[in-house]
């Protein structure tokens, strides 16, 4: 072990975190680009970052899994956000196709060499009723916190 603190780091520098994702185990179960872009369809982008956090969790970096996971909670608070200031017809249709799009395009960029070479070593996927059901499941969660914000906030003095 080496204790020099002026060591130079041994980080690969000039390498994409999509070369740098290590492969999965071909036992491990993962999410195509095209279950992402799914789940952050019928759900919010927390769901399309749900589903890319656990990818991220089984190629071993769960930094990245965490981070993902941050940025989705965030633009998911942000939806329920637009929702709560222009209305629920704005929320549907606007969001879940940006998110689904983006998802799409982004988990494309990160995970397409990896998931070519998991189909290659005879891995499988995660079912898509799971996909679909993380992002009906994280829809109800946004509706539960605007109702919370629409309904019960009124009538506290907010």
């Amino acid at each position: 072990m080496n204790d020099n603190p002026y060591a130079p780091p041994k980080a690969q520098v000039g390498v994409s975190a999509a070369e740098a994702l290590q492969d999965a185990s071909p036992y491990a179960r993962l999410y195509s680009q095209d279950q992402v872009a799914l789940a952050a369809l019928l759900g919010t982008p927390l769901a399309g970052g749900w589903l890319m956090a656990i990818n991220y969790r089984h190629l071993a970096r769960w930094d990245i899994a965490g981070s993902v996971l941050g940025r989705s909670i965030g633009l998911s608070l942000l939806g329920v956000a637009i929702a709560w200031v222009f209305g629920m017809a704005l929320l549907l249709p606007a969001t879940g196709v940006a998110s689904a799009v983006g998802y799409r395009l982004w988990a494309n960029r990160q995970f397409a060499a990896v998931l070519q070479r998991h189909r290659e070593a005879g891995g499988e996927y995660y079912p898509w009723w799971r996909a679909a059901g993380i992002g009906v499941l994280c829809l109800a969660m946004s509706f539960v916190v605007l109702f919370f914000f629409r309904m019960l906030l009124p009538h506290v003095g907010w």
